[in-house]
């Protein structure tokens, strides 16, 4: 670690020393110091202070490891007995170095937990972790470097076992819950909701709601179905985050978890949920239908050993992706036919398999499509069809208005009539007269145009039954209209009398 870095975190921890005695015999170790691993397993380790007496407050290290043989997969802060951190744990596999600073405003002594780091074993042979400086700060508030010792551990990575089958587990039975225990957790989880529990990335994460009564709860994580959990948190946590230093192969996990009240522990929550990291099988694509031809007929089928097929992805360029669940392809046999034609000419048709955890295979074919000749375009309707079809659109609601115009005019005479009536009854009356035979001509004649009209609308002989519903709705506006008027008639011809 650099100068500046230590008087920093020297400077920063003297706010917080008090008085102590001193020996000046601090170690950084690595514990385990030695072990032996096959190839592949991961293990952990913890990065500790020895105070020898002292009471320190903080401590700062990088160490170096052999990374021809290990590999970090994790550096965690968990446990340690720093709370503020200078340097935040970081890691290198390339380089091969973990480096880490911070402290604690209050004083410590005795063996503290710094760091853990969970290695992979990657090779056969001895892998040394080693510390390549190092510093732990005394609280006596001046801040005095006491580190005396920084000691070196050695791992052996060894061939892999020949595989042993699983021995069977023996269900541990979930403890009877008594009294008003908890109920069993209600968990949910964003990397493996209830629809579909598969991922495909060795990372899973969990929460869950604690009740108020609730003052510990425990966790399991495994393959098997049922298990009574064994890790006690308390005070209780809601969530939890597990990764690759947890899993390592495929397959269909279990996360446990219960709680624990006044009353003791309560039912067991069995969270099913797994991995697929492995792609669908590879698939070929035929044209089993209609091939050169706008509109063929493809085969093709995958298989998912894990997760499952979820569905397929067909990709042309120049048309919207089309997706067929799973369900959709094994009822139709495993083909597909194309609803809307394919460009003219080569064709490139890509399809994906998906499954349930995210992974897809993806095959492709080529072919060609010509056009069948067949007129797509959209008929232009003639100018005398158009003439034709707005008639039929529009020729009741004009022959409406055209009839409104009428009795307009009608009334409007007769309202003229009644005020010359006043000054020439008898001139008057016979005018009436004359007037009662007019209208009963112009309905008359309304009436037939009305029929010719509605007749000519489909250029048949004839109503047909739409015509003749039409017609008779204007037939009882007419006959509704002569009466209208026919009793204003009568009521100027009382007058004349």
């Amino acid at each position: 670690m650099v100068f500046t870095k230590k008087l920093f975190l020297m400077s920063a921890l003297l706010f917080f020393g008090a008085s102590v005695s001193l020996a000046e015999a601090a170690t950084l170790q690595i514990t385990p110091a030695s072990g032996s691993h096959a190839v592949g397993q991961t293990f952990t380790a913890r990065v500790i202070v020895d105070s020898g007496g002292s009471q320190v407050n903080a401590s700062e290290a990088t160490l170096s490891f052999d990374n021809s043989v290990l590999s970090v997969t994790n550096v965690s802060k968990a446990g340690s007995v720093l709370s503020l951190w200078t340097t935040e744990p970081t890691y290198s596999n390339a380089a091969g170095t973990i480096s880490f600073g911070g402290g604690n405003p209050s004083p410590f002594s005795g063996q503290s937990t710094l760091i853990t780091v969970t290695f992979r074993v990657t090779a056969e042979g001895s892998g040394t972790v080693r510390f390549s400086s190092g510093a732990v700060t005394a609280a006596d508030g001046t801040g005095r470097d006491v580190l005396a010792n920084m000691r070196t551990a050695t791992f052996t990575g060894t061939s892999a076992p020949e595989p042993t089958p699983d021995p069977t587990p023996t269900p541990t039975p979930d403890p009877t819950p008594s009294g008003n225990t908890p109920s069993a957790p209600a968990v949910s989880s964003d990397t493996h909701p209830e629809d579909n529990p598969w991922h495909n990335e060795y990372e899973a994460n969990f929460s869950w709601n604690v009740p108020n009564d609730v003052t510990a709860v425990r966790l399991l994580v495994g393959r098997q179905s049922e298990a009574t959990p064994t890790v006690v948190y308390e005070p209780p946590i809601n969530s939890r985050e597990l990764g690759d230093d947890i899993f390592n192969e495929d397959g269909l996990w279990y996360f446990h978890v219960q709680f624990r009240n006044s009353a003791g522990w309560g039912g067991i929550t069995h969270y099913e949920f797994g991995f697929d990291t492995e792609a669908p099988e590879e698939f070929e694509i035929e044209i089993v239908e209609g091939e050169g031809t706008p509109n063929p007929t493809l085969s093709f089928r995958s298989e998912d050993e894990l997760s499952g097929i979820r569905d397929y992805v067909i990709s042309i360029e120049g048309m919207e992706d089309i997706v067929v669940s799973f369900d959709e392809h094994e009822e139709s046999g495993g083909v597909y036919t194309f609803e809307d034609p394919l460009p003219s000419g080569e064709v490139v048709i890509t399809v994906s398999a998906r499954d349930n955890a995210g992974n897809q295979t993806t095959s492709s074919i080529t072919t060609s499509s010509e056009d069948d000749g067949i007129d797509r375009t959209v008929p232009t309707v003639a100018d005398d069809e158009d003439r034709v079809g707005f008639f039929a659109r529009h020729g009741t609601t004009m022959f409406i208005m055209f009839l409104i115009l009428i009795i307009l005019v009608l009334l409007g005479y007769i309202w003229k009539l009644r005020k010359e009536i006043e000054h020439n009854k008898k001139k008057g009356k016979r005018e009436v007269n004359e007037v009662r035979d007019e209208v009963s001509r112009v309905f008359s004649a309304l009436r037939d145009e009305a029929e010719d009209l509605f007749a000519s609308f489909d250029g048949k002989e004839g109503l047909s039954a739409k015509e003749k519903e039409a017609f008779k709705k204007i037939s009882d506006a007419l006959d509704v209209s002569e009466e209208i008027i026919g009793k204003e008639i009568d009521d100027v011809d009382k007058l004349m009398e």
